[in-house]
């Protein structure tokens, strides 16, 4: 959230939720906490957004998404935000350096 929105206590604000148990969970990844929200809460928040924000910063914010993404290689994610935003030649990119271990 640093990244894409400038908030600098996103922990903070995410461990609070989780400890009033407000629609987000935490869990252990690679000795890091790591948080997910319920699908059906993602989509109210991104409902929400989509209002508040006009649509040029929306895809803005989808695509820095997915560039961020893209920089700390979780590719799968870079392409799902890159074609959300309809920013097609970007994900194509992303898929041209994902490791197929088919």
């Amino acid at each position: 959230m640093k990244d894409l929105i400038g908030i600098e206590k996103a922990e903070d604000i995410l461990r609070e939720h989780v400890r009033k148990n407000l629609f987000v969970q935490s869990f252990m990844m690679r000795r890091k906490a790591g948080y997910s929200i319920p699908s059906y809460f993602r989509d109210f928040l991104k409902a929400k957004s989509k209002e508040r924000v006009g649509k040029e910063e929306h895809h803005s914010l989808l695509l820095k998404a997915g560039i961020l993404y893209e920089q700390r290689n979780e590719l799968e994610n870079a392409v799902k935000y890159f074609l959300e935003a309809k920013e097609y030649s970007h994900a194509v990119q992303s898929l041209s350096n994902w490791e197929w271990n088919c």
